[in-house]
């Protein structure tokens, strides 16, 4: 996983492992006490990340199969504060909700080992995509709001008003082939996320978001076949990079257990 989890505009890393992160908060390549561990999910969910509420800083989430409670909360749920997502009668779109409308479940995390554990509601959650989707997220009107969306097969759906349901104003675009893994970025630095793919060791990056790869766009030779794309602004100059991810045979983050760590999860 990539973001900028302390709004310093530069792009760090981390790691999902079966519902536990590691997060490189300070940016030095290493795990310490300055970095910050989160519960979140289950293992077989996907990781998500993205700036929820335009507080220049990365959040977490996950996409992954329905809780009890959810459907509840999909009903009374606002969406995010996109500027596309018009107000409604239920609850600001920027503060948690009612423990009485949340799903059911909890985001649990601290700074380090040592840190002071925290526990809160899950703020938001919804229904898109199905089951075998990759999720994405990505500021895709450039109002620095990071709204949700799927790949399917060469096939985006992009939440564009940041509603969190499928909505006469989102928008398919087919970008991509079958095997193709999805990756999203600033390309340009103009502050909205654009489209791209790995495609056995190569980006092909929409440049000029006009949704078709053509003569204008990019493609950036890096890494091997088998390696996982990532993407940051690993230098702080407002235009997202691409990179690759290699397992090697290093051991896992490690992290004291806290004694609670199936108890806490959020979305």
């Amino acid at each position: 996983m990539t973001g900028d989890w302390d709004g310093s505009g530069v792009t760090k890393v981390g790691v999902f492992i079966g519902g536990l992160w590691f997060l490189d908060l300070d940016g030095d390549g290493h795990w310490n006490q300055a970095d910050l561990w989160a519960k979140l999910g289950k293992k077989g969910d996907q990781p998500v990340s993205g700036d929820w509420n335009g507080d220049g800083k990365t959040d977490i989430g996950i996409f992954g199969l329905a809780w009890v409670g959810d459907l509840k909360a999909i009903s009374v749920e606002p969406g995010l504060p996109d500027a596309h997502n018009p107000p409604g009668t239920s609850r600001p779109k920027n503060v948690p909700p009612d423990p009485a409308d949340a799903a059911v479940g909890w985001r649990t995390m601290k700074k380090g080992n040592n840190g002071t554990m925290r526990s809160d509601l899950i703020d938001h959650v919804f229904e898109y995509g199905t089951k075998g989707d990759r999720a994405i997220t990505g500021d895709w009107n450039g109002d620095g709001i990071y709204t949700i969306g799927v790949y399917r097969n060469g096939t985006w759906f992009l939440d564009m008003d940041g509603d969190g349901r499928w909505s006469a104003g989102d928008v398919v675009v087919e970008y991509g082939q079958e095997g193709d893994l999805p990756v999203v970025g600033d390309w340009t630095g103009d502050g909205i996320t654009k489209l791209g793919v790995y495609r056995e060791g190569k980006f092909y990056l929409d440049t000029n978001n006009d949704h078709q790869f053509d003569a204008t766009d990019k493609v950036v030779d890096l890494g091997h076949p088998n390696g996982k794309p990532v993407v940051g602004d690993w230098t702080g100059d407002g235009v997202d990079k691409v990179g690759v991810y290699e397992e090697a045979a290093a051991s896992e983050p490690q992290m004291a257990s806290t004694g609670n760590e199936s108890a806490a999860a959020t979305k």
